[in-house]
């Protein structure tokens, strides 16, 4: 249970993301109220699903577009394990609110159940100092334990969805990046590397395939939650660079996600 637990809320966290698209573009855009979806799959069984919703933010700001730069934004995701597996149901619920100019965390939260574990934790950002003080706690057989403290997460360090748009910020351009992911009260840092070429890419219900850049990461040290340490993104090659696809090295193999198509995207191919 607790692998399970763990593996739903650092999938969420690395899948905490926004899409926007304008409509003559190839992928329908995320608008404030919106939402998108993944399925999760270890071979050919279902693990679960994740779903992004577009909470809104400052005056009309909504999605992740250029109209929302200097404004705050907000992006809740929740991450649900299938009902037919064979386990207590797992339930993880993240919310964020972000800069969008610098594409920064303001604050973020989570919220975890599987079974008779509970987990949450809350993360609010002094924007001048860079300094994050949180909240944690652990429900674990009736048994609770509670952490508060502080973080400095400096200008190279991130919650899950100010990672993804750092990566989509410059998924197009080819080179390599190190970067730290805020995980358990922790910093922990990645290695990451970007192809800077068009790929074809085959999504599940589309009868196209669409053009993707792919960005492959590496956790460095210790995994979290079963990951083994690699990942690998595959980004919508237009201008909104949309996360279509990931590949996830668990202990247990690989894992994979894919988006969901809606009724406008299977009727623009």
């Amino acid at each position: 249970m607790k692998i399970a637990l763990g593996f739903l809320v650092l999938v969420s966290s690395l899948f905490f993301l926004g899409a926007n698209l304008a409509a003559q573009e190839a992928l329908p855009r995320l608008e404030a109220g919106g939402q998108w979806s993944w399925v999760i799959h270890y071979g050919k069984l279902r693990l679960g699903s994740l779903r992004l919703s577009s909470l809104g933010g400052e005056g009309d700001a909504g999605g992740l577009d250029r109209e929302n730069q200097g404004r705050r934004a907000r992006f809740s995701l929740q991450a649900l394990s299938d009902p037919r597996l064979p386990i207590p149901p797992v339930d993880s619920r993240f919310e964020s609110e972000l800069d969008m100019e610098r594409m920064r965390p303001l604050s973020f939260s989570s919220l975890a159940r599987g079974g008779s574990e509970l987990s949450s934790s809350r993360y609010v950002v002094d924007s001048l100092s860079g300094i994050a003080r949180y909240e944690s706690s652990q429900t674990k057989r009736g048994k609770t334990e509670r952490e508060e403290g502080s973080l400095a997460l400096g200008d190279t360090a991130y919650d899950g969805l100010s990672l993804i748009l750092w990566m989509m910020s410059r998924g197009h351009r080819e080179g390599r990046a190190e970067p730290s992911f805020v995980g358990d009260a922790k910093l922990l840092p990645l290695d990451i590397e970007f192809s800077g070429r068009e790929e074809k890419l085959c999504i599940p219900g589309l009868l196209e395939e669409k053009s993707a850049y792919r960005v492959k990461g590496r956790l460095k040290g210790k995994g979290l939650a079963g990951l083994s340490g690699d990942f690998i993104l595959w980004l919508s090659a237009d201008e909104s660079r949309i996360p279509l696809k990931a590949v996830l090295k668990l202990m247990i193999g690989e894992v994979q996600l894919d988006l969901v198509p809606t009724k406008p995207l299977m009727a623009l191919n």
